[in-house]
Order: structure tokens, then C-alpha cells, then sequence
């Protein structure tokens, strides 16, 4: 058995760089795409992401000459702050309605 990692990985500078990650951490994202996870594995690779990943609570704005480094940032902590939405404050009543008008490609009014 993989034993967590308590200590917090720190955030690379370079968005692109891939962030650190330990054994469990990798075991337990494994386990999560493939539906085995436990409930400990599971709250730890969703937690990863969102912190490590996507980097949602790390400051976007990086200082260089061209903005490339800063949107990639924030490209990505888009991506953290709509799970963090999804899985906190999204409203799962769904309009038979609006879904069926989506899936005629229509906007539905709002």
C-alpha cells in the first residue's frame, strides 16, 4: 500500500513544466481513469488536480516580455476554477427542456 505524500508540492514557475507528483498520487489518478479508486484515493487525486495541475490557487500573472507564460496560467486555472464550480456550487437540475434544445445545437434563453 502507497502511503500520501504529506508534504505540499510548490508550484513550478514555468506553467508548462509538469508539477511534482509522488507514487500515491500517481496510483491513485490511475485508479480513479480505470474506477477502482478508494474514497482516500479519490478525494487526493481530485485535489491534485485542482491544486497541482491546474494550479488554481497559484497567482497566473508571471512576469516576462511576451504574455505567453501568464495565459497558459490562466488557461489553466480556468480549467481548476470550473471543477471547483462543478463540484461545489453548480446547480444539477436540468431544464428537459434547455437539454433537449441543446441538443439541437440552439441556444436556449436564459
Amino acid at each position: 500500500m502507497l502511503v500520501e505524500n504529506n508534504v505540499p508540492f510548490k508550484p513550478k514557475k514555468d506553467p508548462l513544466a509538469r508539477p511534482d507528483h509522488s507514487p500515491f498520487i500517481v496510483t491513485a489518478l490511475r485508479a480513479v481513469a480505470s474506477g477502482t479508486a478508494d474514497e482516500r484515493q479519490q478525494k487526493a487525486a481530485m485535489e491534485y488536480v485542482v491544486r497541482n495541475i491546474a494550479c488554481t490557487y497559484d497567482m497566473a500573472f508571471r512576469p516576462s516580455t511576451n504574455d505567453r507564460e501568464t495565459n497558459v496560467a490562466l488557461g489553466k486555472q480556468l480549467v481548476g476554477q470550473t471543477l471547483v464550480w462543478l463540484l461545489n456550487e453548480a446547480d444539477i437540475k436540468t431544464d428537459k427542456d434547455k437539454a433537449a434544445i441543446r441538443k439541437l445545437g440552439e441556444q436556449p434563453d436564459v
